[in-house]
């Protein structure tokens, strides 16, 4: 038997050995062949598709290079596997003329016309995991001058897209540090655009006809972060744009007031978690597409810098929203620290990645002067963050107003009220008596303005009257600002956002340069110069007698006695530019005499034995002069250790326990309203306004106390015959370093406040000031600088406080400082009778005068007392505030809360002292936050009825003083705001129904 064929070899025999055979021989031949040369050695597919590409180990990485310099470095640090990485470039005529490839033709037609190419396109490849830490190179090609405007882009299949890029001027490069490998890239010079120009809207400013054709966009204020992701707040009316205004409305989102306070506690926890994000999100968009606004500007501060990632990831989100709807959104970060040349530190702002999510880009402009030298550290910030976001995003953020260096510490002021300050004037030559033809001389007090050429800014020196110490004003005018212009035209930025536009005082022709600036295609303007003056001038009882206008070198004015006796005054105000802006009427009071007879002696008779000789008359003698009265002497102030707990307390005065009176909180400081309040509260039969004084306003460096503000409050006062409280607050940056200046809060050393209160009792000590209220709301976290809150640290503040204010001036009232009702907890707040119980533990009863209060209405009548009774009060009202029945808290009553108080003081025996109410009231006309929403529930008539209701039982119960109602005028001053709900006078200071009734009532 023969061995059985395989049949698969049967089949191959066939095939070999048919007419197919030669076929088949060759198709096998072919792919062996094709085998071979996919295989190594050979490898013919990676040296066919491969060619160029050089290895890269994972563990020492590397490079590759084009012939002309530019070079891709692939760090190990940011590599998880070996990779192949390739280079090649395309020259620019080439890309330019589209002979480059489809694709680079593509490119090159959608090149944005305000870039033009300057490099040669590198073109890069990559096999294998994507690296995230990559160092490109690019050599700055020849003419690519100036820098400043010089960036590297890359091609992303779609656009052009900006890739951060920093300048090393000495090796004559770019380079960027990437997370990737881009695959298109070249070197771009910006050229000229049409810049943006951005200007905030404040609450309580209206859009003025010059406002809309300098402005491509407006940022009203008034929209704030709420405490439930949501959006409070309420925006002034806005004109819609007409003729040819252009501009568009991006209010503004702040999680900030203007008084300093900032919430960060509220964005911290919108971003901590995911779901609180997408609210916070889809509250901004709704807002926006309800109301047709072109986007929002959102401006978060003081975000905690652990939430980095977060705050850019919810950025990313909401931009993605607003994009979506066809939106815009830009962005306000805090100022950057520089840490080094070439490095900033930018705390919870990721700039990279921020400025590729966003429409704008704003941050603060250098507020030193120094700042804008040639080669200045302005300058150095404008190279960095062109280097860190497109610039055609970037908006500086410059103020309309000119700085004061007071010791080193720098404040802002308006252009007009620093130019006050160079009319005051002083007697230079004479006497302030003079008789008919003798002359006097007056001069000005400051050494005259003079130019810096290194920052084109005009600036002056003058010596502030009640500190003796120089200070330094640098004028913003529209010669300053146009270098500043300058400056940004050379990087070719996107834009600028002016705050302060609104000002009264500022220079008008601001105005001018910006509409220039704004419809400038190449973003230049020229530069602009300012011309200063003073006019003097004479007035006597019949009026202006004479006035010349001379350049500020002529410093002194001499003028002749008339023959008319009487009062005269010679003045100074100062003109800029040909009357555009006039500042300051500093007078000097003159007295001319009746001139004096020369006396007559009757001539003596021919004696005679039997007369008496006729006595020789006396010389009539000179009238003498009315005195003027002398300012009174600051006190003087040293420093005082914040150690006080063994403070003996200051002699008793007789200040203590006055009756009760009738008084209003106002605000009147740095705002001309003080002889408008003045008179109100005399119209209304009241005798005392209370004044909130920000102690960080009046000295700004140790010892440097400004009172001008306050003297005018005083004067005004003075002449109503109206008595005055101060309530102190907010300590100074200067004296709370290392604390959370994001909110108000107490300073480090006591003895700082003591001084400054010691100071502020003597130079009031026996005019309208009769009382100073220490400090405001101490048992909350934010008006206690965010620190532990304690009523042993407050007794410690007020110690000091109070005997140097007594040492100043006995007879002035000192009120502790008023606690706010709440039942909060830790570390919030403090329940407000535990911490009064705790002052008492620690010294209150000998370290004041009165006790204050600030017992809230919310929606419950005076008369319910607290717990079950004010639920079932505002339940029989049908109240949709529901706080009284939430907690049945004593702290919703504004009965329950003075009595309680009262107990505790006769528990100390402290009972024969009064409680002082410094603020008390009841709002209405809602503005629609929900944290005010008791004010829903109060109608006109309802605050008018209490507030009345709460006087009468007030004074009946013989334990209240003074009760000041919260508040006068913040209707005028703060309207659509919170504070508005409880004032008692309109915007236009008409009556309310409340008024009305406080000047009907019984006194």
């Amino acid at each position: 038997m023969g061995e059985k064929q395989n049949p698969l070899a049967g089949v191959l025999d066939g095939l070999l050995e048919g007419r197919t055979g030669g076929v088949v021989l060759n198709v096998l031949i072919a792919v062996l062949m094709i085998v071979a040369l996919l295989l190594p050695p050979v490898s013919a597919q990676e040296r066919i598709f491969e060619a160029g590409y050089v290895p890269i180990d994972r563990d020492e990485g590397g490079s590759v290079s084009d012939a002309d310099g530019m070079q891709v470095s692939l760090l190990p640090e940011g590599m998880t596997d070996d990779v192949k990485l390739k280079e090649e470039s395309v020259p620019r005529a080439s890309f330019v003329d589209g002979y480059a490839g489809k694709e680079l033709k593509e490119a090159a037609q959608i090149v944005p016309s305000h870039l033009y190419i300057k490099s040669p396109i590198y073109q890069l490849g990559i096999k294998g995991d994507m690296p995230s830490e990559v160092l490109i190179s690019v050599p700055i090609p020849n003419e690519a001058e100036p820098y400043e405007t010089l960036s590297l882009y890359e091609w992303t299949g779609e656009e052009w897209r900006f890739v951060p890029s920093t300048i090393i001027s000495e090796d004559d490069v770019l380079e960027a540090r990437l997370d990737y490998v881009p695959q298109i890239l070249a070197a771009f010079q910006s050229t000229g655009h049409p810049p943006q120009v951005s200007a905030e809207l404040p609450e309580y400013v209206s859009l003025p006809d010059l406002g809309g054709q300098a402005l491509t966009e407006l940022n009203p204020l008034g929209y704030y972060l709420g405490p439930e992701n949501d959006i409070t707040g309420q925006l002034p009316s806005l004109p819609a744009p007409e003729g040819q205004e252009s501009y568009r409305v991006l209010p503004t989102l702040r999680n900030w007031t203007d008084d300093g306070v900032v919430r960060s506690d509220l964005v911290d926890n919108m971003l901590v978690l995911p779901e609180n994000q997408a609210a916070h999100t889809q509250a901004i968009v709704d807002l926006v597409v309800r109301e047709m606004y072109a986007g929002i500007d959102l401006d978060y501060r003081g975000i905690n810098p652990d939430l980095r990632a977060d705050y850019t990831a919810f950025v990313r989100q909401l931009a993605e929203g607003l994009r979506a709807n066809g939106k815009r959104l830009t962005i306000h970060v805090e100022a950057p620290v520089q840490i080094a040349e070439d490095r900033w530190e930018t705390g919870a702002y990721d700039w990279k990645a921020l400025g590729s999510i966003v429409d704008g880009f704003k941050f603060p402009a250098m507020q030193d002067p120094a700042a804008y030298a040639l080669g200045g550290q302005m300058e150095a910030l404008l190279w960095w963050a062109a280097s860190q976001v497109e610039r055609y995003k970037l908006q500086p953020v410059f103020t309309a107003r000119s700085v004061e260096n007071s010791g080193g510490v720098l404040m802002e002021r308006t252009y007009r009220d620093a130019l006050a300050e160079l009319s005051k004037v002083a007697l230079k030559q004479g006497d302030e008596m003079l008789i008919p033809g003798e002359e006097v001389t007056v001069g000005l007090d400051s050494a005259g303005v003079q130019l810096d050429p290194a920052t084109g800014r005009y600036w002056f020196t003058y010596v502030d009257q009640a500190s003796g110490q120089q200070r330094t004003v640098y004028l913003e005018d529209a010669s300053s600002l146009s270098r500043k212009l300058e400056l940004l035209s050379r990087f070719s930025l996107g834009g600028v956002t002016v705050r302060a536009m609104w000002d009264e005082g500022n220079d008008p022709r601001i105005w001018d340069l910006v509409r220039e600036y704004q419809s400038s295609a190449q973003a230049a303007v020229s530069p602009v110069d300012s011309k200063f003056a003073v006019v003097w001038s004479v007035e006597g009882q019949a009026g202006y007698l004479q006035e010349q206008t001379a350049g500020l070198e002529q410093k002194d004015y001499t003028w002749s006695a008339p023959d008319q006796p009487g009062e005269y005054e010679i003045g100074a105000a100062i003109v800029a530019n040909d009357g555009q802006t006039v500042a300051g009427s500093s007078r000097v009071a003159l007295l001319v005499e009746e001139p004096t007879p020369t006396p007559t002696p009757t001539p003596s008779p021919t004696p005679q034995p039997t007369e008496t000789p006729v006595p020789t008359p006396t010389a009539t003698p000179e009238p003498t002069a009315t005195p003027r009265p002398a300012a009174k002497p600051a006190a003087s102030s040293s420093s005082s250790s914040s150690s006080s707990s063994s403070s003996p307390p200051a002699a008793s005065s007789s200040a203590r326990n006055p009756g009760f009176g009738y008084g209003l909180q106002a605000h009147m400081v740095h705002n001309g309203q003080a002889g408008m309040v003045m008179s109100k509260i005399k119209d209304i039969g009241f005798g005392w306004v209370k004044q909130q004084v920000e102690w960080k306003h009046f000295e700004t460096a140790k010892g440097a106390y400004e009172w001008g503000a306050l003297d005018e409050i005083v004067a005004a006062a003075d002449g109503a015959g109206v008595k005055v409280m101060w309530s102190v607050v907010n300590a100074p940056a200067w004296a709370r370093g290392g604390q959370d200046l994001g909110v108000g809060g107490p300073p480090n050393n006591y003895g700082d406040l003591a001084d400054f209160l010691g100071a502020m009792a003597g130079r009031y000590c026996g005019s309208s000031v009769k009382a100073i209220e220490v400090w405001n709301e101490q048992n909350l976290h934010y008006e206690w600088g965010n620190m532990k809150i304690d009523p042993a640290a407050y007794m410690n503040l007020l110690k000091p406080s109070y005997n140097k204010i007594k040492a100043a001036c006995p007879g002035m009232i000192v009120i502790s400082g008023a606690l706010t009702p709440t039942g909060a907890p830790p570390p919030k707040a403090m329940d407000d009778v535990k911490y009064l119980e705790g002052m008492y533990q620690n010294g209150l009863k000998s370290y004041s005068d009165a006790i204050g209060a600030h017992p809230s209405g919310y929606n419950v009548a005076p008369s319910i007392k607290g717990g079950q009774a004010a639920c079932d009060f505002i339940t029989q009202q049908g109240s949709s505030f529901r706080g009284p029945c939430n907690t049945l808290h004593r702290s919703w009553s504004f009965n329950a809360t003075l009595n309680q108080y009262y107990a505790v003081m006769k528990k100390y025996g402290d009972g024969s002292k009064k409680i002082w109410p410094t603020e008390f009231g009841w709002a209405t006309n809602w503005i629609g936050d929900a944290s005010y929403g008791y004010a829903a529930d109060n109608t006109r008539d309802e605050q008018a009825k209490w507030t009345v209701e709460a006087y009468k039982l007030m004074k009946s119960w013989g334990f209240v003083g003074v009760a000041f109602l919260w508040n006068l005028n913040f209707d005028v001053v703060a309207p659509g705001t919170e504070k508005a709900q409880w004032a008692i006078v309109h915007g236009d200071w008409s009556a309310t129904a409340t008024y009305n009734a406080l000047k009907a009532m019984p006194k």
